[in-house]
């Protein structure tokens, strides 16, 4: 049997429309009884806060909560200021700005216990992997180290689990028999996550493109917004979305799981001592 895990990167803290898509799928989830891990920025949980945006609140109290880091492409990013010689000081700024994130995420969704992180696109940041280690998460999300068949892997104090389909690529024009085939390909693991970035069911690029692409493009607050795409896309998409899930529910080879149960699990295991002979 396939474990599967729905995991959204939540990261768009430029827009307050992008907010309801947070909303409407954290909604499509919880109507169909799974319990999603929303990875969510900082700076985004600040947003939410200074937007009023108590209904994306309200949807996300359904669900997990994780860190996507504090502020995702906002330069320097962490891979830009963790690449220093000196691995203490970059372990002390991860822990510093984190903690901040942290702080804001709570505030926001009154999470009380941050077990998981994903981090924002190619920023593997190894220094970053052993802060949040240090910081109480036990499960790391969207890896580069995994096993064939998606076991996961232990790495810098971290168990990581690598992102295996992502929504966004496929269900904008996806019929059922599809659908179909690519559950059969993620059949043959022994986990799967399915992933999406909430903002992309209303732009057709991300965010962070017109943004922060290489380098802070414009003022903090004076964000340029993406293109925006047709209403009848990201109702395509939503609806998608819903079928998608229940496509998972009822095929008997797989059991929805979620990151929190894979960090519970983690838990109870014995503590593992790496010898030099291993």
């Amino acid at each position: 049997m396939t474990d599967i895990l729905f995991c959204l990167d939540t990261e768009d803290f430029t827009s307050n429309h992008a907010a309801d898509a947070i909303r409407d799928e954290a909604e499509i989830f919880r109507s169909e009884g799974v319990r999603a891990c929303f990875f969510v920025v900082g700076l985004l949980a600040r947003q939410l806060m200074a937007w009023g945006r108590n209904d994306v609140l309200a949807a996300l109290s359904h669900h997990e909560i994780g860190a996507h880091s504090y502020g995702h492409t906002l330069h320097p990013t962490l891979n830009e200021y963790t690449d220093v010689a000196d691995f203490d000081a970059a372990r002390n700024e991860v822990v510093r700005q984190e903690t901040l994130g942290h702080g804001y995420i709570r505030a926001a969704t009154g999470t009380e216990r941050i077990r998981t992180f994903c981090p924002p696109g190619n920023q593997k940041s190894y220094v970053a992997m052993y802060a949040y280690a240090d910081m109480g998460a036990s499960v790391y999300a969207d890896t580069f180290c995994d096993t064939e068949d998606c076991r996961g892997a232990f790495y810098c104090d971290l168990f990581h689990v690598n992102y295996s389909f992502c929504m966004e690529d496929e269900l904008f024009a996806a019929d059922e028999s599809h659908m179909r085939e690519i559950l059969d390909r993620l059949a043959h693991r022994k986990r799967a996550v399915i992933y999406t970035h909430p903002h992309k069911a209303l732009y057709s690029v991300h965010w962070d493109q017109p943004n922060y692409y290489k380098e802070n493009l414009v003022p903090f607050g004076r964000w340029i917004e993406p293109p925006r795409r047709p209403p009848e896309e990201t109702e395509t998409f939503y609806r998608n979305m819903r079928r998608l899930v229940r496509l998972v529910k009822a095929d008997p080879r797989f059991r929805i799981t979620s990151c929190g149960e894979l960090a519970d699990e983690l838990a109870r295991r014995p503590v593992r001592t790496v010898t030099r002979a291993d």
